[in-house]
């Protein structure tokens, strides 16, 4: 189970799409999705603390949840006419899955999930969709429901093919 429809950028896919995958693993073969980041330290997804950057005196720095090596599968850009954006889904691995909601739990990013801001990074560190986290994939996270996939949304395609490009 995950969310369907959480407001906001990174919205949870819908997990029937992996599950109907053939990973290998039962043969002993290691689970290779053949995706490489061309910069795979690069940031891709992250945030701020918020108390630090509610104090003046604190050092607000952003804080990486996700680098590009993390990313572990791209799905295909879909336009949602709901929303008049494109989509593209992506699913982490499962150990980045793990650390990027122990670094939201580490700067208590559950506690105010409606002003958790998540940034998505492209090419040269580009802003390239932003989101708060939002009480219901919190909760996901919180419970460890959330299995590490999301959408990046943007007005035009172009875009998340960027995106796209930024892995081989």
């Amino acid at each position: 189970m995950l969310l369907p429809g959480v407001a906001g950028c990174l919205d949870s896919e819908d997990s029937d799409e992996q599950d109907d995958e053939d990973t290998d693993t039962e043969n002993g073969d290691e689970d290779e999705s053949g995706l490489t980041a061309t910069d795979p330290d690069a940031r891709f997804v992250s945030t701020f603390d918020l108390d630090d950057a509610t104090d003046q005196t604190a050092d607000t720095e952003e804080i990486t949840l996700a680098t590009r090596g993390d990313v572990n599968e791209l799905g295909s850009i879909e336009y949602r006419e709901d929303e008049e954006t494109y989509s593209l889904g992506v699913a982490l691995t499962e150990d980045a899955t793990d650390a990027f909601v122990d670094e939201l739990e580490a700067i208590d990013g559950f506690d105010r999930p409606d002003q958790q801001e998540l940034t998505v990074h492209g090419d040269d560190d580009e802003l390239i969709d932003s989101s708060v986290l939002g009480a219901e994939l919190a909760d996901a996270m919180e419970t460890g429901e959330w299995d590490g996939t999301f959408l990046i949304t943007a007005d035009d395609e172009s875009t998340l093919e960027g995106v796209k490009d930024i892995f081989e």
